[in-house]
């Protein structure tokens, strides 16, 4: 069983640890050692190697947004230096969240261009002939590069669209003009298929050690159910009665249930995570994409048909965790009817209805569990959707706006912290969240 308590929204500091320290060793410093490996070919070579650089940014920048998502301001100017041999530093100071921002948004510019004016060779044994097998995120298709540099640099535009809509403004009407993941076809995925693990392998593993914590959200499957929404059957398990039943999160709500187990209350579907050792880690949907679209034309930030965007994302939605479910070998998916899905998307409680509200709930289910990370950051943006509150013993809970900095940041860059020591708080809300 899983009851919450009082205590279900404190949020300890070792809670994300590997967050940033996986950063910090992984993509964050990957461009400072290519640079040492280039610097250290000869002149006639080096050219041959830019391509890596230009996807090496993109990685980055997508592994600095959950940093700055999570935590906030964050080493940036001064860090991944601790090697270099000509301007060293070993403990570097803090960038505030709209520097890094600005930094990353315009490397995935750079990056994108950066691609498009490369000329492939693909001679044996030119360093361009290698990258097929070495990305294992896009297979060396340098036009998925380029749809994921653009879509993410419209992700991170619309994160900062409340706070700085002159910066992000324009970026967001000019990224709906470029090629960006706009089906399915397109999302951008690490691959869970060749290696049991690689893709979202460690969800899968959590939900299997954890599954009692993943019962479905009352608000959510109630609002599935009333659409009758053709994800209900990929996304949760049914109870014993053979119905959709989310268990409500508030610890008060929950007090005055009776048994709190798999036969009275759906958890997400054992075959779509758990039990799906071959479950990818999406990177980019086409649905986010569609959705943020038509957020961005309904507050004027863009222009087009919001409808056409919003039932696009509807249905890659539907079909996306179908999708996932045919990752898993011993599901046999039969996905819904045409009629169905026609149903849901024009003559349901989800028929697009012209607000905000509305778009931001349908992105929110689609984010789901997998894509948690998202699903709070545009909760934290914009208070949408109108999640109830939760309580406990008739107090309010206040949930979370940050995730507090891991101890060992305190110790071994203890100077540097103390300067946003004040601001390291789980209730201090991010720079761009000003809802």
């Amino acid at each position: 069983t899983r009851v919450n308590d009082g205590q279900m929204m404190n949020v300890l500091s070792n809670m994300s640890n590997n967050n940033w320290g996986n950063f910090f060793t992984g993509p964050g410093i990957l461009m400072s050692e290519m640079q040492m490996l280039y610097d250290g070919l000869p002149a006639e070579e080096q050219a041959g190697y830019d391509i890596y650089f230009h996807l090496a940014k993109i990685l980055r920048a997508n592994g600095a947004q959950k940093i700055l998502d999570l935590y906030g301001d964050m080493p940036w100017t001064d860090a991944f230096k601790a090697r270099s041999t000509t301007d060293q530093v070993l403990f570097p100071a803090f960038d505030t969240q709209d520097v890094v921002w600005k930094a990353i948004i315009q490397d995935l510019k750079d990056a994108a261009d950066g691609i498009a004016a490369t000329t492939v060779n693909t001679t044996p044994g030119h360093p361009h002939s290698f990258l097929p097998a070495q990305d294992v995120l896009n297979g060396g298709d340098l036009q998925k590069w380029i749809n994921m540099a653009n879509s993410l640099r419209l992700r991170f535009a619309m994160r900062l669209s409340e706070v700085d809509p002159g910066y992000a403004g324009p970026i967001i009407a000019e990224m709906l003009g470029k090629s960006l993941v706009m089906t399915n076809d397109d999302n951008i995925y690490i691959d869970g298929s060749g290696t049991q693990g690689q893709g979202n392998g460690q969800l899968a593993r959590a939900v299997r050690e954890r599954q009692a914590w993943t019962y479905g959200s009352k608000y959510m499957v109630d609002i599935m159910n009333a659409a009758n929404d053709p994800r209900l059957e990929a996304y949760f398990d049914k109870t014993a009665a053979g119905t959709y039943v989310g268990l409500p999160s508030s610890p008060d709500a929950q007090g005055s249930l009776g048994t709190i187990d798999f036969d009275s209350y759906s958890i997400i579907r054992t075959e779509l995570v758990s039990s799906n050792q071959f479950i990818p880690g999406p990177v980019m949907t086409a649905s986010e994409v569609q959705f943020i679209k038509a957020e961005a034309i309904l507050r004027g930030l863009a222009t087009g048909d919001a409808q056409v965007a919003y039932e696009a994302g509807l249905r890659e939605s539907v079909d996306y965790y179908y999708d996932i479910l045919d990752w898993n070998p011993d599901v046999n998916v039969v996905r819904p009817s045409q009629a169905d899905v026609d149903a849901f998307v024009t003559a349901s409680t989800a028929a697009y209805d012209g607000t905000v509200e509305q778009v931001l709930t349908q992105k929110w289910i689609h984010f789901g569990m997998i894509q948690a990370h998202e699903a709070w950051a545009d909760y934290r943006r914009t208070g949408l959707p109108n999640i109830p509150d939760d309580t406990s013993g008739g107090t309010v809970l206040e949930r979370p706006t940050r995730i507090i900095y891991p101890a060992a940041e305190w110790v071994n860059n203890e100077e540097n912290y103390e300067a946003v020591r004040a601001r390291d708080l789980p209730n201090v809300k991010l720079w761009w969240d000003v809802n």
